[in-house]
């Protein structure tokens, strides 16, 4: 609380800034968290108007895919960016060998090598998509951020040459100081568990992280880092061996953790995680996510998650209070994520997707659905069913039904068809002795869409 209050304080204060004053994002409902050294905001704002400066954010590579948890730390960057500085992406290929304790009640499992570049390669294609769409976004007058590796450093780096030129610098007191230390060092003595606790491995992760700043600052001239709120102990560590490497300040800005209305952490780990990778997470499914949000998030997701200006995103939830149902604020959200990460392609699948799925309009779905290409069929419902079947003159809605081998026998298949649970293009069909027809049953890319009950979707793709 007190830290709130010296934080707003000091905004007040610096009202003139320019937009160089990346602790002005704090006024985005929090953006930024806070900052380190905590005692010097006015030095780190100085620092910040004084010219353009270098900062990074990293991303260890421990899953194929980035996830909306990551996506504010993003977002970060990109501010940073459109502020006039430079900012770097940080991709961890080494420090994923080790694992990031922070926020961890046990050890993360040992990845592969394989694994690990795998890994960096669809983490790296999530950034460069999204850097991509928000060059597009801005008229492609902000450069992207830069993309880099710390195995480029590490992988011909000899330890003997490592510990004694850098392990003097680091303190044994500060190190087990640390929360993500403390923490895990409590839960062995509470739990009196003598093979719990924390490796070695672990234990020097933070070791490695300071030394990636220490060699940023160097060859970027790098003196800030940002992280999300769980960071700040490695962001402490590197602004320590800097110092004492170099004499120079270094500076964290810390954001939020991304969570959902009951306060749990958006991750992997947590089992919740909303993948950046079109492979793991459609177009359409991240829409639906941010539609979904609840009017309690929405303003907070608003200022995170778009660059909309404050005094926008305000008028924007007056709107959504007044009419509740027509969810204005998290279709604007919806729609600056999505395109955001998937492009206004996707954003364009996403929507057209959402209009086929819940507009009860029987006319609008039809004419909707065929103008669509086969392959925007096909990233639409990238989860149905699919199956090629070669098209017979004279084939009736039953026969079709029977195809699908979804029915157990030819007697339960018209039960569910005249019972209203069987539909053709989203259309329903009661009638077993409907003749397929091309134009209704069959769209003009020589495809159905069929759905069985509210759910089960089956993409036909008809041969002839």
């Amino acid at each position: 609380m007190v830290l709130r209050i010296k934080l707003q304080t000091f905004l007040t204060l610096k009202r003139h800034f320019s937009s160089k004053n990346l602790l002005s994002l704090s006024e985005r409902h929090g953006m930024i968290s806070n900052f380190f050294p905590r005692e010097q905001g006015h030095e780190i704002a100085a620092f910040l108007e004084k010219e353009c400066r270098t900062l990074y954010a990293g991303f260890d590579p421990t899953a194929q895919s980035l996830h909306v948890g990551n996506l504010l730390v993003i977002m970060g960057l990109l501010h940073a960016q459109r502020a006039g500085h430079k900012s770097l992406a940080l991709i961890g290929g080494f420090t994923a060998q080790i694992g990031d304790p922070s926020g961890k009640t046990s050890e993360r499992p040992s990845l592969s090598q394989d694994n690990i570049q795998s890994n960096s390669t669809g983490i790296e294609k999530n950034l460069r998509r999204i850097f991509k769409h928000f060059k597009k976004m801005h008229n492609d007058t902000v450069e992207a951020p830069e993309i880099i590796n710390n195995l480029d450093w590490y992988e011909n780096m000899k330890f003997t040459d490592f510990f004694p030129n850098y392990g003097k610098h680091y303190r044994l007191s500060k190190m087990l100081a640390k929360e993500s230390v403390k923490k895990r060092l409590e839960d062995v003595h509470r739990k009196s568990d003598p093979d719990g606790g924390m490796s070695y491995l672990e234990f020097s992760y933070q070791v490695f992280q300071a030394y990636d700043w220490l060699h940023l600052s160097r060859e970027y001239n790098c003196q800030i880092q940002l992280g999300g709120h769980d960071q700040m102990g490695n962001i402490s560590a590197g602004h320590d061996l800097i110092k004492r490497v170099t004499g120079e300040n270094a500076y964290g800005l810390l954001l939020p953790l991304v969570t959902t209305e009951s306060g749990q952490k958006l991750g992997k780990s947590e089992g919740n995680a909303v993948w950046l990778s079109p492979e793991l997470t459609s177009a359409f499914d991240l829409y639906q996510y941010f539609i979904r949000i609840p009017d309690s998030q929405v303003e907070q997701m608003l200022n995170c998650f778009t660059f909309m200006p404050i005094n926008e995103i305000k008028d924007l939830i007056k709107v959504g209070q007044k009419c509740p149902e027509k969810r204005e604020p998290q279709k604007r959200l919806a729609s600056e994520v999505t395109q955001l990460v998937h492009g206004v392609k996707g954003l364009e699948i996403a929507e057209k997707t959402t209009q086929i799925l819940y507009n009860k309009n029987d006319d609008d779905l039809l004419k909707t659905l065929r103008t669509l290409s086969k392959y925007e069929m096909q990233q639409m419902f990238q989860s149905a069913g699919y199956l090629r079947i070669i098209y017979q003159p004279g084939w009736t809605i039953l026969d079709l039904a029977m195809k699908l081998n979804v029915f157990k026998n030819e007697k339960a298949g018209q039960k569910f068809i005249e019972s209203g649970g069987f539909y053709i293009n989203q259309c329903r069909r009661t009638n077993i002795d409907e003749v397929i027809i091309a134009g209704d049953h069959i769209l003009p890319n020589d495809m159905s869409l069929v759905r069985i009950g509210k759910k089960n979707y089956i993409m036909i793709d008809w041969l002839t």
